[in-house]
Order: structure tokens, then C-alpha cells, then sequence
């Protein structure tokens, strides 16, 4: 049995909580404002609170701060209608025990009560932060319980410098996840990414670590690695998963001794960045099969998100689809403004083997193929279909605006190395070059 306090200016809300735990035999007191809700806390010593982001009277978020400064081992609960990441994420960082969203799912509500009593057992200590924070925007959108929990881990972890690896399948947002990580807690700090998968295993240790001059034949000069470039930041490393065993071993080294030595040098540089990994194959399967490093991966492993497919939380799919369709509308100037429900149907009917990035690139095209004002269920169905037999209904693409797209799509996955896209267009860089000049195509703002 717990002592409970519900904060919430929600008398149903209030109501039903105080009736559904008190069959379970706890003593629970409600309160409908932050300065009732402070008298309760200091009169009746509660075991947790759950607390509701926003009162009449006061910030929810700050009235979690004040609890906690008197009361450090205090379990709280944040719930909130809200649909706002960075309000989790803020709410994480002030140390909440957890964060449920409106309408209340009971389920939810006892889980996170054996969380609590859980916490209580181990006495587990915590202490508040209590420094202000300045929101910034989260790019993370889904309405799922999944997303929920990476959205709140991204909180936890933020909190820390230690190393994270963020598993997922292909599409599923991992570098997403990883500027959000960076954002939540060294924003005015670089955010430096490298595909491994894209680098010449040859050249990896120079493109991280950097060279001296003479280091090896066409090293004129010194080059600053983008692990130094990285600084006090976030240094991703993409698909970790891919690097060879020669490279695991001088990554391990460098992880161990928080420095390493530019290629043809003797002088430690010391590493100052966060290390956040990402795969999208199951790297402790690799282990198991002697090609990862069983002591590399956990040293990446400290802290831990695994980004479910979309597959597996189709709540998100109505939710991200209007935000991609927002997105593209206002990049493109397209006067759409909204998708019809068997449009959304059609989408939830939908596998989505390639997951987000799928689903952004369907509703791209739908975009383009339709002729009304609302994205219809053949215009989903069409964008769907990839073998490209099909008569098009609506306007057929003219040739300059399927090129753009392409080269878009060819920047993205090369994460805007103009070299290495040239060369798999089959063009010099300065022809790319022009071509994303003459098409207009802007490099995303990390």
C-alpha cells in the first residue's frame, strides 16, 4: 500500500484515479492546483505524485523541480494531453520516474506504479537537476507507447556522457534519435556524423582520426579528423556494425583511453566528444557469430534505445504521415491539406519494409501524382507501387524534376559527401555541384 497524491486539474481525471487505486488498497488525495497540490505534499508525506504538466496556477514541470528539491527519493509521474517530445524529454531530464500521456490508460498507470515501489526496494538515489533548460525543438513525432519510451530514454540519457548505441532496423530514424540525444544535452556543441558503411575501410582511421602531413602518399598537410572536429559534442557514428576487425581494435583503444593520434603522428589528442553508435543489424547477433568485438560493443553499450520498426507501432503512422505531408506541402508550396481515410487505411494496410524513411517517401510522392486538394486512397496506393509499369494518373513528372529528386535522394544517403555521390551518379563532383546549384537543393539544417 502507498500513500498517492494526484495533482491534476482534471476532477474526472482526479476521480478516477483516487476510485481505481484505492481498490488496490492505496490512500490516495487529489488536488486540482500546484499550490493545493504543495499544501498536500508537505501535510501528508506522500510515497508519488502524479503530476499533470500543465495548472491553472503554475508549470508542472517546475512544481516537479520543488518536490524534488525537498524530497530527492521521491518517485513522480508526469501526465499531460499534450503531444509535445520536448515536454517528455524536459521532464526526464528533471529526474520524473516516468511520463504518461492523456487519456490514461490504467495499465500504464499500475506499471508505473510497480516502477516506484520497484525504485523504493533499492532504495535508489537520485538527484534532481535543477538547472533551467532551454527548450529546444525535437524532431522525434509519434503517438505510440514504443516511441514514448525511446522519446523518454532520449530524456534519461541526455543526462550523461556516456557512450549510446541506438539499434533499429533500416528507416527507422536512428540518426533522428541521435540528434535529439544532442540536442536534449550539448546543443551549442558540433553534431559530427560518418557512415561507416560508405568510408573506405582503408581510409576510416584518417577520416576519424585524422593525418599528419606525409603521412601516406597525397598527404600534403595536416587534416583535422572529425572525431577532433567533434569536440566537446556528439560524434555518430552510423552503422558501427560495419567497420572491420583491424578498425574495432584502434576504436576500442581510443574508447578505453579517451584519446587517440592522427595517422602518421605520435601526440595524443584527447577525445572530448560523446560517442553515440547506431546499426541497423542486431550487433549482439555479430558478436555471437566472432565478427563485433564482444568488448567493443559494450563500451558502445552503456546506454542503450532500440527504435522498434514501424511495423510494430502503427499508431505512429496517421501521426507521421500528416507531419510529413505538413513538411513537403510547405517545402513544395502544394495546396494539400490532408489525407482522406481510406488514404490512411491504405497505409496502415502497408508493411513499410523500409519503415519511416518508406513512409516520408510515399507521401513525397503522393504529393506529386495528385491533382486535388487531399491525398486520396489511389493517390497512396500509386505512390505505394514501385515497379513503375503503371499509367500515372494526374501530372507525369518532367524529366529535370525526376533528376532532382534523384540527386536529392543520392545527397541524403551520402550524407552530403559530394565525392562519393558524384561517383555513384557517374558524374564529377563539379557537375554535382552545378546540379544542386542550378536545381536549387539545400542541404538539411542539423
Amino acid at each position: 500500500m502507498s500513500r498517492i497524491l494526484v495533482i491534476d486539474d482534471d476532477k474526472s481525471i482526479c476521480r478516477s484515479l483516487q476510485l481505481q487505486l484505492r481498490q488496490k488498497e492505496h490512500t490516495v488525495e487529489t488536488a486540482q492546483t500546484a499550490s493545493a497540490g504543495a499544501a498536500l505534499f508537505d501535510s501528508s508525506s506522500p510515497d508519488l505524485i502524479f503530476l499533470d504538466v500543465t495548472l491553472p496556477d503554475a508549470n508542472g514541470l517546475d512544481l516537479l523541480s520543488e518536490f524534488q528539491k525537498k524530497a530527492p527519493l521521491l518517485p513522480v509521474i508526469m501526465i499531460t494531453g499534450r503531444q509535445d517530445t520536448s515536454l517528455i524529454i524536459e521532464a526526464m531530464q528533471r529526474n520524473a520516474l516516468d511520463y504518461i500521456r492523456k487519456p490514461l490508460n490504467m495499465d500504464d498507470v499500475f506499471i508505473a506504479i510497480e516502477k516506484a515501489q520497484l525504485q523504493a526496494s533499492r532504495n535508489a538515489a537520485i538527484v534532481p537537476d535543477n538547472s533551467e533548460y532551454s527548450a529546444s525543438p525535437y524532431s522525434i513525432v509519434g503517438a505510440s507507447r514504443e516511441m514514448l519510451e525511446v522519446i523518454k530514454q532520449v530524456g534519461r540519457l541526455s543526462q550523461n556522457a556516456f557512450p549510446v548505441l541506438i539499434q533499429g532496423e533500416s528507416g527507422t530514424g536512428k540518426e533522428l534519435v541521435a540528434r535529439a540525444l544532442h540536442t536534449a544535452s550539448t546543443p551549442t556543441e558540433p553534431f559530427v556524423a560518418v557512415n561507416c558503411a560508405a568510408i573506405v575501410p582503408s581510409l576510416l582511421a584518417s577520416e576519424l582520426f585524422g593525418h599528419e602531413q606525409g603521412a601516406f602518399t597525397g598527404a600534403k598537410g595536416r587534416r583535422i579528423g572529425k572525431l577532433e572536429f567533434a569536440g566537446k559534442g556528439t560524434f555518430f557514428l552510423d552503422e558501427i556494425g560495419e567497420i572491420p576487425s583491424d578498425f574495432q581494435a584502434q576504436l576500442l583503444r581510443v574508447l578505453q583511453e579517451k584519446e587517440f593520434e592522427r595517422v602518421g603522428g605520435n601526440q595524443a589528442v584527447p577525445m572530448k566528444a560523446r560517442i553515440v553508435a547506431a546499426s541497423h543489424s542486431n550487433l549482439q547477433d555479430k558478436v555471437k557469430q566472432g565478427i563485433f568485438r564482444e568488448d567493443l560493443f559494450y563500451r558502445l553499450s552503456v546506454g542503450e534505445v532500440i527504435i522498434p520498426p514501424l511495423r510494430a507501432r502503427p499508431d505512429d503512422i496517421p501521426v507521421l504521415a500528416t507531419h510529413f505531408l505538413q513538411k513537403h506541402a510547405l517545402s513544395t508550396r502544394t495546396p494539400v491539406s490532408g489525407i482522406e481515410q481510406k488514404g490512411l487505411d491504405t497505409l496502415l494496410e502497408h508493411s513499410f519494409p523500409g519503415n519511416v524513411r518508406e513512409l516520408e517517401n510515399i507521401i513525397a510522392r503522393a504529393l506529386i501524382l495528385s491533382n486535388t486538394g487531399i491525398l486520396s486512397e489511389t493517390d497512396i496506393q500509386n505512390a505505394i507501387r514501385s515497379d513503375g509499369s503503371r499509367k500515372i494518373p494526374g501530372r507525369i513528372l518532367p524529366l529535370s524534376e525526376v533528376e532532382r529528386i534523384h540527386i536529392e535522394t543520392a545527397l541524403e544517403f551520402y550524407k552530403w559527401n559530394i565525392s562519393q555521390t558524384a561517383r555513384k551518379l557517374k558524374i564529377s563532383p563539379t557537375t554535382l555541384r552545378k546540379k544542386i546549384s542550378d536545381y536549387k537543393i539545400q542541404k538539411p539544417q542539423p
